[in-house]
């Protein structure tokens, strides 16, 4: 196997940074400015099975500002799963910016994402513009199109990548700090290997008993608790006097027939015609849940569409077409909820899920 990075001794009497010494070059990420130091490292395809070769992880390190920099260097996770930490350097400027003052920072692009083989689901079509069932069977054809490849990418196969990554650096222990999916990989990784975990810092944690793509009942308490704030505030209230009975009269109307809305497409301007069903509808809903400061463009767009104007809500949807973050890559986000989450997923879990008022469970019937 070929050697990317090679092993040294931790320094720390002189201060030396955390990295190896001839194959890291200069490179520069999208959302940082400065120039960041990169590198591929090879890791094994399947760790049970050296003959099925291996997969080279893009790694992507910001040193330490001070000259006499900790040892323990902090490892960041991204999301998904699918996101690709080169996908988050931004957080160098904003989250991580005082842990950099005395540490290096370590972005990994997990197995299967980013410049580490992404799994890509994207056929080059325009989501905006696609109705749900044409979605369904791309998604459907790309899963098809991998095969048997994806059973070498799973969480706990990734958390010996880190490890392998850690060794590669001369790092004894490291700072783990993963948001929402990379709290899990954290998780998985400090049960493995607890001796080499100096701490933890888990941001939007994913508990264990989570299921991805069961989260309709999540998303019912926050919508209840977003119009009960709206209802009880006088300006809200005033604003939207009747949001809830306009939320339920959007879904009958588009249980009866989906709406088709026409809006300049966020990358040519040209007006292009999207389709708007209840699925989609939700999906914008829960996107915007995710954080109080968007959970608050909620009520307009309800009021908007129940008017017979979909393109506000329609520009929030379409904004995630030409963002500067990748979206997760598709084969990876799939292959790991069908056989780590999926296999949890009993009746009494369905039925659950089946009982949110708004959502009843649609979510999980797509996914």
């Amino acid at each position: 196997m070929r050697a990317w990075i090679y092993l040294i001794g931790l320094l720390t009497l002189c201060g030396a940074r955390l990295v190896a010494a001839a194959t890291w070059q200069s490179c520069h990420l999208s959302g940082h400015g400065d120039a960041l130091r990169c590198t591929a490292m090879a890791v094994p395809r399947d760790y049970a099975d050296a003959a099925k070769g291996s997969i080279d992880l893009h790694i992507a390190l910001a040193p330490a500002v001070r000259a006499q920099a900790e040892p323990d260097p902090v490892f960041v996770l991204a999301g998904g799963p699918g996101q690709a930490g080169s996908d988050i350097v931004m957080l160098l400027d904003t989250a991580l910016a005082k842990a950099r003052a005395s540490r290096d920072i370590v972005f990994i692009d997990p197995r299967g994402t980013g410049r580490s083989g992404r799994l890509n689901c994207d056929d080059g079509s325009d989501p905006l513009t696609r109705g749900d069932e044409a979605l369904r069977d791309a998604t459907l054809a790309c899963l098809r199109g991998f095969g048997e490849s994806l059973l070498t990418y799973s969480t706990e196969s990734a958390a010996e990548d880190l490890d392998r990554v850690r060794i590669a650096l001369g790092a004894e222990r490291i700072n783990l700090w993963g948001g929402s999916y990379g709290t899990r990989l954290a998780q998985v990784y400090a049960q493995r290997h607890p001796a080499q975990v100096r701490s933890l810092i888990l941001d939007g944690v994913v508990d264990a008993d989570l299921i991805i793509g069961a989260d309709d009942l999540a998303f019912q308490t926050a919508l209840d608790a977003l119009l009960q704030r709206c209802a009880g505030d006088a300006d809200c209230a005033r604003a939207f006097p009747s949001l809830a009975n306009d939320l339920d009269a959007l879904l009958r109307n588009l249980d009866a027939a989906a709406a088709t809305a026409t809006l300049p497409h966020p990358r040519s301007g040209r007006p292009v015609a999207a389709p708007v069903s209840r699925l989609r509808l939700l999906q914008t809903i829960k996107h915007l849940l995710y954080s109080p400061r968007s959970a608050a463009r909620v009520p307009y767009l309800i009021t908007r569409a129940r008017a017979g104007d979909w393109r506000p809500l329609l520009a929030v949807q379409a904004s995630s077409v030409d963002v500067a973050v990748a979206p997760p890559a598709g084969g990876l986000l799939m292959t790991i909820a069908c056989r780590e989450d999926w296999p949890r997923l009993d009746a009494s879990r369905r039925a659950e899920q089946a009982n949110s008022r708004t959502f009843g469970g649609r979510s999980l019937a797509e996914f």
